[in-house]
């Protein structure tokens, strides 16, 4: 199987096509360098990588290899994307862009560093923290705005 054109496996590995197995330092349409996949879920991939054009690592966020195939799941990213961009919130992950290349759509957004709130969450239940009325109240006051 060869790359993509725009895909540039720096490494001399060849890329899985889906998008399931970027590898740290491949370059991508000649701008994102993957840095390391940051999570995975139902709908989507998400890695770390540096923007050349920023000079910033960035998150980009990739519909899901195995929902590529799934118009409706495609025409729901696509709809994120659109919502996700007009977005503007202190609570909310800041989208720069969207890309599309080779029939696929992918967000730009800003990387945030830390824990996410499932992690916090478990973390809290697994060392049986007690958390006060008011960090909570912020916590919650933050999600819903």
């Amino acid at each position: 199987m060869h790359p993509r054109p725009g895909i540039n496996p720096s490494h001399g590995d060849h890329l899985n096509m889906a998008l399931g197995e970027l590898k740290t330092g491949d370059v991508l349409n000649h701008r994102f360098t993957i840095r390391k996949c940051i999570g995975v879920g139902g709908m989507s991939i998400v890695y770390e990588a540096f923007d050349r054009f920023r000079n910033e690592n960035v998150a980009l966020k990739f519909i899901s290899p195995a929902l590529l195939q799934d118009p409706k799941a495609v025409k729901n990213f696509i709809q994120e994307v659109r919502v996700a961009s007009r977005l503007a919130h202190p609570g909310i992950v800041k989208v720069f862009d969207v890309h599309h290349y080779q029939g696929i759509y992918f967000l730009e957004m800003e990387l945030l560093e830390g824990s996410t709130l499932r992690e916090w969450m478990k973390e809290s239940r697994e060392s049986q923290e007690t958390h006060s009325m008011e960090s909570v109240h912020a916590l919650i006051k933050a999600i819903c705005q």
